[in-house]
């Protein structure tokens, strides 16, 4: 059961996860296209960020970071070119998601909030390179909820444990009907003939 119980939960997480990751990756160059264009952002940006939120309930928050890592986009406008520095500082940054994703130039998932959310962020890149790490023109940070990923293991435990329990009652109707076969009717007969 625990080892089911960790299959189900490592799949569904990263389903979450990847699906995540193509909804922005989908919308890339939208984003890219803005952040080498100009350091503010534009409206098609913002309109790629607010169907993200309108259109997929499990993102909470999304920030937008500058390639100089001051803030492009926040839903809370008094955080909008706050510096990375400043925004970490003032606490608004519980993981270090976005600091790992620009070091390593590939997208960072950490859990949060006792394991209800997870903070993925994404860095976008503009070309391709040697080192995709000089690439990086910005970054996204996205908090996901795992409700419905808890859900579906919740289900999917439910159902694995019907599961068994009628797998365990089959296997022992035909051990039983093998054991009063096999062993009880020739010891019964044995004993008859003695």
């Amino acid at each position: 059961a625990l080892l089911y119980f960790n299959l189900f939960k490592y799949v569904f997480d990263v389903n979450l996860q990847n699906q995540i990751i193509n909804t922005v990756s989908n919308n890339a160059r939208t984003l890219i296209n803005g952040l080498v264009a100009s350091n503010v952002v534009r409206i098609s940006e913002v309109d790629v960020i607010n169907f993200w939120m309108a259109h997929d309930p499990r993102i909470k928050n999304v920030v937008y970071f500058n390639p100089n890592g001051s803030i492009r986009w926040h839903k809370n406008k008094e955080h909008w070119d706050k510096s990375f520095s400043d925004y970490e500082r003032g606490g608004f940054l519980e993981t270090y998601a976005v600091s790992e994703a620009l070091l390593k130039g590939e997208p960072k998932v950490v859990m949060k909030n006792e394991g209800s959310m997870y903070e993925i962020a994404i860095p976008l890149k503009h070309a391709k390179g040697d080192d995709p790490k000089q690439n990086i023109v910005g970054v996204v940070s996205l908090d996901v909820s795992r409700e419905q990923v808890q859900a579906e293991i919740k289900s999917a435990m439910f159902k694995y444990f019907i599961g068994a329990i009628a797998v365990m009652v089959l296997m022992g109707f035909v051990l039983y009907i093998y054991v009063i076969k096999k062993v009880v009717s020739p010891i019964v007969s044995l004993t008859n003939s003695i």
